[in-house]
């Protein structure tokens, strides 16, 4: 069987429980008077029934409690005969029980009222306490810049690790100073958000901030603004919050300029198979047309020796000259495109670069018959490893475009230096400089501003410089010519290399 509790009963039970409990010790109070070990003051007793009663029950109930322990102190202290049953002396015991108790009671049950709700309020306010202390360890570990601003002045009330990091300088030298002052350099549309968010209580938010430190570093962040308020409600000052995003967009540049280049070289693959079944197609009938032509030119030739031609065949020698022209030009354009897909590994040794530099010039000034004027700075150059071929390569066609940018008569000035890594090739020209799209795009194939171009020659020296392991830049201003700079790294750094070995012969005549 199951007992179900009863609101009404269970509310009695709580009312009687203090009167029964001091029932109890009075009955046993009355049992050892009427023994030999009779106590002579019950008083004390009587106290600590007050005071039990005023911790155990509600205040009402302790009050109730100590008049009942007054009532049996004048039933203890009656003598027979006296004034309503008390003896003389006895009577003050009586009044001092009427007055004291129930104070005490009141006043100790207040007491544990008090102590109560400062427990309670003990309680919350550690609670906060250990709230507060996890929030500002969380601030402090979070990855992200948490910076609290207050007041209009903008000073930084609180600042984590990260944000010491963020802005260069330690976290004590933050504290209690502008922010103006820490962050100099930010845009003025950041200042503007900070007033905002001050003013009107406005949230701001930036995916890619820079953010300028007093080193002069540039870090790229995500930022955010929010306003705090106090506990009425007024605006005291910003939240704001920076995760530093340099690294992931550096990574991020990296990937792309990862993925460009893989697309590149699968590109490449599938150029070098085609090109390779159309280059044995297209020469074959090229060298035919070109035998077939140069027959007739040698059988124009015979006749003109015995007199002179008529106009019609002497036209035709032109035509004939043009034709064998334009077959060289194709035939020249296939072999650039061999040259440019081609992946078989080259033997490479090494070589100084200031003297590769000097054999390609001098094969250049061979095959350019003065066509321009070669200013050069040779300084020596600790050695590089290359394919002395492909070195020269490199040369001769960076010497050919600057030529080709160049007025007639024009200079072009190549140099060598060493650095403290590499060894570096520079060739400048007095040409009319490039347009930055155009320059975006100069190392593309097929990509040409000239109309005799074929847009192979730098495609073919990207290639070359980073088979070596090396890397190239340009530096060009619209009407203030070009400069082409090659850093090779020094030392026996094996790279594999992906372009074939050419001969002096196939230098010059390209």
């Amino acid at each position: 069987m199951v007992a179900v509790a009863v609101p009404g009963m269970t509310r009695l039970r709580e009312r009687l429980t203090g009167p029964l409990a001091l029932v109890a010790v009075l009955v046993a109070c009355e049992a050892l008077a009427r023994t030999p070990w009779a106590i002579p003051n019950p008083t004390p007793i009587l106290l600590l029934v007050v005071v039990y009663s005023a911790f155990v029950d509600p205040r009402w109930k302790a009050i109730v409690v100590s008049l009942l322990g007054v009532i049996y102190t004048a039933i203890y202290f009656s003598r027979p005969g006296a004034l309503f049953g008390y003896a003389g002396d006895d009577f003050y015991r009586v009044a001092v029980m009427a007055l004291v108790a129930p104070t005490m009671a009141w006043m100790t049950a207040s007491l544990n009222e008090r102590t109560l709700a400062l427990e309670r309020e003990l309680a919350a306010r550690q609670r906060a306490e250990r709230e507060r202390d996890l929030v500002r360890h969380v601030i402090e570990r979070a990855p992200v810049a948490v910076l609290v601003t207050r007041g209009e002045s903008h000073e930084v009330a609180l600042a984590n690790a990260s944000s010491a990091r963020l802005v260069g300088l330690p976290t004590e030298a933050l504290q209690n100073r502008p922010l103006r002052d820490v962050l100099p350099r930010m845009p003025d549309a950041f200042w503007s958000a900070m007033g905002a968010a001050l003013a009107d209580g406005g949230s701001w938010s930036r995916a890619d901030l820079a953010v300028e430190r007093l080193d002069a570093q540039t870090r790229t962040v995500e930022a955010s603004l929010s306003p705090l308020e106090d506990a009425e409600g007024r605006r005291t000052g910003v939240l704001v919050m920076m995760a530093d995003i340099t690294d992931r967009r550096t990574a991020e540049a990296a990937l792309a300029a990862a993925r460009v280049e893989l697309n590149r070289s699968e590109r490449l693959v599938v150029m070098g198979t085609m090109v390779s079944g159309l280059a044995h197609e297209i020469r074959t009938p090229l060298t035919f047309i070109a035998n077939h032509l140069s027959v007739l030119r040698s059988a124009l030739g015979r006749a003109q020796r015995e007199g002179p031609l008529p106009a019609p065949l002497q036209q035709a020698e032109a035509n004939i000259d043009e034709a064998l022209a334009g077959v060289e030009r194709v035939n020249g354009l296939v072999v650039d495109l061999r040259r440019f897909v081609r992946t078989e590994p080259a033997e490479r040794r090494q070589v100084r670069l200031d003297e590769q530099v000097q054999e390609a010039l001098h094969l250049f000034e061979v095959a350019n018959r003065g066509r321009i004027i070669v200013e050069r700075d040779l300084r020596p150059c600790a050695p590089i490893l290359a394919e002395p071929l492909q070195l020269q390569q490199i040369v001769l066609n960076l010497l050919e475009n600057a030529a080709t940018a160049s007025p007639p008569g024009g200079r072009v000035y190549v140099s060598t230096v060493s650095e403290e890594r590499a060894a570096t090739l520079s060739v400048r020209d007095e040409g009319v400089g490039m347009l930055p799209e155009v320059r975006a795009r100069v190392f593309e194939p097929f990509f040409t501003t000239r109309d005799e171009g074929t847009g192979l020659g730098l495609a073919i020296v990207r290639r070359l410089v980073e088979a070596h392991g090396a890397r190239i830049e340009v530096e060009s201003e619209a009407g203030r010519g070009s400069t082409f700079r090659v850093r090779f790294p020094l030392g026996a750094r094996e790279v594999p290399v992906s372009a074939p070995a050419r001969s002096a012969r196939e230098l010059t005549s390209g």
